[in-house]
């Protein structure tokens, strides 16, 4: 092998042209696997980011032979998680017998990079990070995949939200590990303590690391001294007590929840995510983007519609130490896209913040941006799913219509004019399985929400069959059109989690409603007005079987006998 692959952005490397489709055009840095590249699908037309593993010199056959079979492993990771908080893997290609991984190039920054320049971030900035690193995790954990380098550097900040990057350590438990016990993988100012002592690979080390990450986020330096030798940086962690923070509220309780020694007290990513959803509900519409003034050009690519496979069914409980197998992934036709070219390698240098307030000011300082702050929703009550945030509030009343579509009328449609975009309200979805907790969110959806308590309470729903395949969801109703319609009210940027219920379009799917038992990627064109309670979710959890693939439909069993609404 040649010195020349051991050197980042070599110009030998420079415009040349891997697996026949993918053109290196610049180097975008470089870490302890490989050098990543930014270059050209010339098949597809798109800006990728290409990885290429980099062995030291004259390293023996056996050890090269484990390192490829490492890069290896983590595509196969990045390809099981297919969520909108990870970084989407295209490609693998082997050159000279070399693996180079083609991956999504997301235009933005590390967290990193931000704490260094001394950003200082709001907790309502802070809650997204967390929120969007916590739901990664999760989706990793329940596809049996263990990041173990959480930290700064990992997390991206771009124009399509805040991603999790680099799963060069991870080990899917479902295989054998290639590391061998006495060799410690991982970033010393954030691995967690059990790793070093016992190698513990399990899904906790995760939850260390995000605690750290969410600590030098907050605190704007790392937990642990990372300038001198890592041998006291790794004794610190592990001998030491727990640094001391400075922050209160939700984010101080984050910190303290997950920077536990003892792994099995450390606060779930379920918890994580409910503690700062209040924050969330303030962080405002509109992030602004930036470039940096010391960077190149940072715009970002233009959005480009590329066919996404769902994401892998979660384990019915989530599971805070070894999670089970990844399973199988599929697609739904037509609404599954990716949203855009992003955004690859925490180190770019290219700034663009998709932090809610957060803007560049000409002399390079940051400047906080005033926006119209969402009107705060009534209190979520104890053990549902928290509902999404609307980006900017709806009017208070809000005017409802609802169209008459020329098919038959099954039900009466409610009545034209104007709805309460305030409160919400609980329904009980009862099936054979037992019963199904709603929280019906009317600043979500206030139309919507209005028109699915009137075909509840017209009976437009009992003893309807409900059917999954092919989908993180399960989808409930009848085909027929209810012989009415409503405008959608999904908002730009709407995700689709866990937990969350959501209304399809009457003209094509009729009274169908979805429940989602896993995170799914769609187009944010379907109207989300509601989540489940984690009681429901364990219901919906027992209705997929094991052997469920996301390729056929397996949950045609199901019946709702009726909905009630209460008050």
């Amino acid at each position: 092998m040649d010195d020349d692959r051991h050197q980042a952005g070599n110009p030998d490397r420079l415009n040349r042209l891997i697996g026949g489709r993918y053109r290196l055009e610049a180097p975008i840095g470089r870490g302890g696997m490989g050098t990543v590249w930014s270059g050209t699908d010339e098949l597809l037309d798109r800006s990728v980011a290409v990885k290429e593993l980099l062995l030291p010199p004259n390293i023996p056959e056996n050890e090269a032979a484990k390192l490829r079979e490492r890069a290896l492993r983590e595509a196969r990771a990045m390809a099981s998680l297919n969520h909108p908080n990870t970084v989407l893997l295209y490609d693998v290609v082997r050159e000279d017998d070399q693996p180079f991984m083609v991956m999504e190039l997301v235009s933005g920054a590390s967290l990193s990079t931000l704490i260094k320049e001394g950003r200082r971030l709001t907790d309502q900035q802070l809650a997204v990070i967390i929120d969007s690193t916590a739901a990664a995790l999760d989706a990793a954990h329940r596809a049996g995949i263990v990041h173990r380098d959480v930290k700064p550097g990992n997390v991206l900040v771009g124009p399509d939200g805040v991603k999790l990057a680099d799963f060069g350590l991870v080990r899917n438990v479902a295989e054998s590990t290639m590391t061998s016990s006495n060799r410690i993988l991982g970033t010393p100012a954030y691995i967690a303590p059990e790793m070093v002592l016992r190698g513990d690979a399990s899904s906790t080390v995760d939850l260390w690391g995000l605690g750290a990450t969410v600590f030098a986020a907050a605190e704007g330096r790392p937990p642990y001294d990372s300038s001198g030798d890592p041998l006291i940086t790794v004794g610190a962690v592990v001998y030491g007590p727990v640094p001391q923070h400075h922050q209160d509220g939700p984010i101080g309780e984050v910190i303290s929840g997950l920077m536990v020694k003892e792994p099995e007290l450390r606060m779930p990513l379920s918890e994580v995510r409910n503690r700062v959803h209040d924050l969330l509900r303030a962080a405002g519409p509109a992030p602004l983007t930036a470039t940096s003034p010391t960077s190149p050009a940072a715009t970002a690519a233009p959005a480009r519609k590329n066919s996404r496979p769902s994401p892998s069914r979660p384990a019915n409980t989530y599971q805070a130490t070894t999670p089970g197998p990844a399973g199988k992934t599929g697609r739904r036709k037509v609404v599954f896209i990716a949203t855009a070219i992003l955004a690859v390698a925490a180190v770019l240098g290219a700034a663009v913040m998709y932090l809610p307030g957060l803007s560049r000011t000409p002399d390079g300082s940051t400047g906080q941006q005033q926006t119209q702050q969402p009107a705060q929703p009534a209190q979520v009550p104890a053990g549902f799913v928290p509902p999404p945030v609307r980006p900017t509030p709806l009017p208070d009343p809000v005017n409802c219509q609802y169209h008459l579509d020329g098919k038959e009328q099954t039900v009466k449609p409610p009545a034209d004019g104007p709805v309460s975009s305030k409160g919400t309200v609980l329904a009980t979805l009862n099936t054979t399985a037992g019963a199904i907790p709603l929280l019906l969110d009317r600043s979500l959806a206030p139309c919507t929400v209005n028109s699915f308590i009137s075909l509840a309470k017209q009976g437009a729903f009992d003893g309807v069959r409900c059917a999954g395949g092919r989908t993180q969801w399960i989808s409930c109703g009848t085909s027929r059109s209810p012989g009415y319609n409503l405008d959608t009210e999904s908002f730009p940027g709407e995700q689709y989690r866990r937990g969350y219920l959501m209304m399809d379009d009457f003209s094509f799917f009729g009274t169908t409603f979805s429940l989602f038992f896993a995170d799914a990627q769609l187009v944010p064109e379907y109207t989300v007005f509601g989540t489940v309670s984690d009681e429901g979710l364990k219901v919906i959890d027992s209705l997929i079987p094991k052997d469920y693939d996301d390729q056929s439909d397996q949950l045609d069993k199901i019946v709702f006998t009726s909905v009630d609404i209460q008050g």
